[in-house]
């Protein structure tokens, strides 16, 4: 059987439209009809997107058996593989937030060391010290939960 048998074969195996193949290779509707016609040959980069496509060899595609293919691991395309990626490493998100948290939480006790240690040397602030503590606290508090659940939503996403 020819290459422009399989591919037709295939692609009405398939449930896919001469569109819908094309746009699933990121070729026009007219190559894959060419494709179909023997009018063109795939590009070898398309041919390894079609066995990809019919979840083929491309041994299969190109030899001239006529024996049903062999079927192969229907692999991720490459955006899915980058967004796999992303996805996996999207819990750092949340640990780095705990991080600043925790940076913040330090501030506000260095703050409240530091005079003591140093002595009474302190500037004059528009609020009272105590109060700045408690919103540093406040706020490093807040950044730490934050992330945790950033992480934990992620983590349980990713899985």
């Amino acid at each position: 059987m020819k290459l422009q048998d399989k591919i037709l074969r295939l692609r009405k195996k398939s449930g896919l439209s001469q569109e819908a193949l094309a746009e699933k290779i990121g070729v026009s509707r007219q190559a894959v009809s060419k494709w179909e016609t023997g009018e063109a040959v795939p590009e070898l980069s398309k041919l390894l997107l079609l066995a990809r496509a019919f979840a083929v060899t491309t041994d299969y595609l190109l030899s001239e058996e006529e024996t049903e293919p062999e079927q192969t691991e229907a692999r991720p395309t490459e955006e899915a593989l980058q967004a796999n990626k992303k996805e996996s490493y999207a819990w750092l998100i949340g640990v780095a937030i705990i991080a600043l948290g925790a940076i913040i939480i330090l501030e506000g006790v260095l703050t409240l060391i530091l005079p003591k240690i140093l002595g009474s040397f302190m500037f004059d602030a528009a609020l009272p010290i105590n109060t700045i503590i408690a919103i540093v606290f406040g706020i490093g508090t807040l950044l730490v939960a934050a992330g945790i659940i950033v992480t934990i939503v992620m983590r349980k996403r990713k899985k």
